[in-house]
């Protein structure tokens, strides 16, 4: 497929649907729903299924997923790149010589035959280099420079890399000791002020961050073990909403305690 082919197709396109009127903030979610798309797809192939139609998908058919799912974020990039040369800032072909001038500049280890031990070493050279040509000199402004991911991700990295010039806990005590006193300040939060104050998502903030640096030092992504419990919890509703087939009742006409007994017999059942 030629690339300008493609963005003649693109062009008419968003013109035919009016995306260059749309609000910033909604092209910015189209963006970030689709890449959301990419990383379910990969998740689905490469570590497992979580939605109903992907159980029953064969390994083709969610490889040809995938690749409609980057097709999407590729429209993203050229369309937010046609919007941009229509008002006469850059083109796709800027995006492109930039990126592969990028990867010269930051890996001179593979481009220019530039000899490095590890690849903690290739890490170091690219962050090096990057803050460098954005003139990044103080720790506050590297904190500042990590990416603006999903909280938990971005809490993790930050964590890391505090960690780096040894503003870390020695050893696993510190960080579990650390999760218990902010879960106790959550608890005397709550008895001072109402539901909402913005004292309680101060300390649920704390809390949370505390988690995350717990989860750094066991070695576990917090956003992964985020979303396997998110899947447990979806598959334990399918579960129970299955045990109820053929009664006549559905989730809606049960109480709290009868969906309690099926919740624990999903449990029981070792459904993840």
């Amino acid at each position: 497929m030629d690339i300008t082919k493609f963005q003649s197709w693109v062009k008419k396109y968003y013109q035919e649907r009016g995306w260059s009127d749309l609000d910033i903030f909604i092209r910015i979610g189209f963006l970030a729903e689709e890449t959301g798309e990419v990383a379910r797809a990969i998740r689905a192939l490469e570590v497992g299924r979580d939605r109903p139609d992907e159980k029953t998908a064969t390994s083709e058919e969610l490889k040809q997923e995938l690749v409609e799912e980057l097709g999407d974020v590729l429209l993203q990039v050229i369309f937010h790149s046609e919007i941009a040369e229509e008002e006469g800032n850059f083109s796709i072909y800027d995006v492109m010589s930039t990126l592969g001038n990028k990867l010269i500049y930051r890996h001179p280890h593979v481009f220019l035959k530039k000899e490095v031990e590890n690849s903690k070493e290739v890490v170091y050279n690219w962050n090096m280099l990057k803050y460098a040509k954005r003139n990044i000199t103080s720790f506050t402004d590297k904190l500042k420079d990590i990416p603006k991911l999903p909280s938990l991700m971005t809490s993790y990295k930050i964590q890391e890399k505090a960690a780096e010039i040894g503003f870390d806990w020695e050893d696993i005590r510190g960080p579990l000791d650390k999760v218990i006193e902010e879960y106790k300040e959550v608890i005397e939060a709550m008895e001072k002020f109402q539901p909402g104050h913005e004292k309680i998502e101060d300390e649920i903030g704390d809390l949370l961050f505390a988690i995350v640096n717990l989860s750094r030092f066991l070695k576990v992504n917090p956003e992964v073990a985020l979303n396997r419990t998110i899947n447990k919890f979806i598959h334990r509703f399918e579960f129970m909403e299955k045990s109820l087939e053929g009664s006549g009742k559905t989730l809606e006409d049960m109480t709290l305690e009868e969906m309690d007994k099926l919740w624990d017999e999903a449990k029981l059942h070792k459904i993840h």
